[in-house]
């Protein structure tokens, strides 16, 4: 039984017993723990240890409350622990205090046990912004993991942390750059209607710096859907690609076969949607090109409906987010161009590239998180930032 395979939240008794039943060793992502304290500075350092030591190698889980025995799992007696609550604050508290930089996207998962104590489940993703540096009481020093446990690292694996973190943001934007020449020279997996295209994408960590797949059928089998930015798509079109799942809102305007949106999940993770948001603006009482300012609502409602299926997917943290826009010249930014309400002048090029926003957690106020794109968009229409 992998723990990676399944939702933090859905982990039970049942599934650390598992571990104990098949004899799951202990290895580079996975370490057991009998005791859990904080009581001490020593403790506090040992734990921070740990949790950096995954951070900076290829992430994983610790259990506490697991006795082994030579990384054999042997018996779940749990922690006693009356509070789980405040427990995960203190720990939340500790690792926010005594790593740096900080590490994004751990959780914490207090398991009931049937004998009234808890297991503790920490999952720690792989870093994008590695190396994390353990500091406490004077202690400054970087760690990695083996599947023999936890090592300090020197120079040499230090430089190649250093170099990693720089690497995943160029393969980052070199990913959407790509991606967005294909759409400019009408490759796109559906042929899109005429307009300006809202593109997004979301690169999950993992997907940029491992070789990983995820199974796209329970899509299917649960019933699932791929949304749509803006439109709400009941009956949508969904089939299988090359590069994974597609799903499409089929023109209501013509019949030439082409959309005003999609939604492509490719195996890796990695999410695109784009939306065509003023295909029916011949229905406008004023003539012109116009961009609603009401993206910035549906766009971070999108985001979380596709998180809210990363989370099923267990998929991990951090997510990359990129917002674009294509053919956008000549477009004026405005509240409601079915009243002529106009705000701002067009815009002057025909790509609004935005930075890529890093988002930690799956809770994050992604209009927050957002607010930056969004105003450099609002500038680039000669209008002041929200």
């Amino acid at each position: 039984m992998a723990l990676d395979n399944k939702a933090l939240k859905d982990i039970s008794e049942e599934d650390l017993k598992d571990l104990l039943e098949h004899q799951v060793p202990e290895s580079k992502t996975l370490d057991y723990k009998q005791i859990l304290s904080l009581a001490k500075p020593e403790d506090k350092k040992e734990f921070l240890k740990d949790v950096s030591s995954f951070a900076n190698t290829l992430g994983g889980h610790i259990v506490y409350g697991m006795k082994e025995k030579k990384g054999i799992p042997e018996e779940l007696p749990g922690i006693a622990e009356n509070d789980p609550d405040q427990l995960k604050q203190r720990l939340d508290h500790v690792i926010r205090d005594g790593v740096d930089p900080r590490i994004y996207g751990i959780d914490i998962r207090p398991v009931p046990l049937q004998n009234g104590n808890l297991a503790i489940v920490v999952r720690i993703p792989r870093s994008f912004n590695p190396p994390h540096m353990v500091i406490i009481r004077g202690h400054r020093r970087f760690y990695g993991r083996t599947s023999s446990g936890t090592i300090p690292l020197n120079v040499q694996e230090l430089r190649h942390l250093f170099l990693l973190e720089a690497t995943t943001a160029e393969r980052v934007r070199d990913f959407r750059a790509e991606r967005l020449s294909l759409l400019l020279a009408g490759d796109a997996p559906i042929p899109l209607m005429p307009g300006l295209k809202i593109v997004l994408h979301l690169i999950p960590f993992d997907s940029i710096t491992l070789t990983k797949n995820y199974d796209l059928s329970q899509i299917v089998t649960n019933g699932l859907s791929l949304p749509q930015i803006k439109w709400a798509v009941h009956f949508p079109k969904e089939h299988y690609n090359f590069d994974g799942y597609l799903s499409y809102k089929s023109s209501h305007v013509d019949n030439s076969g082409k959309v005003c949106s999609y939604t492509q999940l490719f195996r890796n993770g990695v999410l695109e949607a784009v939306c065509v948001p003023d295909y029916n603006s011949s229905r406008s009482n004023v003539s012109g090109k116009y961009f609603q300012l009401d993206y910035e609502t549906y766009i971070p409602k999108f985001v979380r409906e596709i998180f809210t299926l990363y989370n099923k997917m267990c998929v991990s943290l951090p997510i990359f987010c990129q917002l674009s826009l294509l053919d956008s010249k000549g477009y004026i930014l405005t509240d409601d161009p079915y009243y002529g309400d106009i705000n701002g002048h067009p815009f002057d090029r025909d790509r609004l590239v935005l930075p890529e926003v890093m988002i930690p957690e799956f809770e994050s106020d992604i209009t927050q998180e957002m607010r930056t794109s969004f105003d450099i968009i609002r500038n680039a229409s000669g209008l002041k930032p929200q």
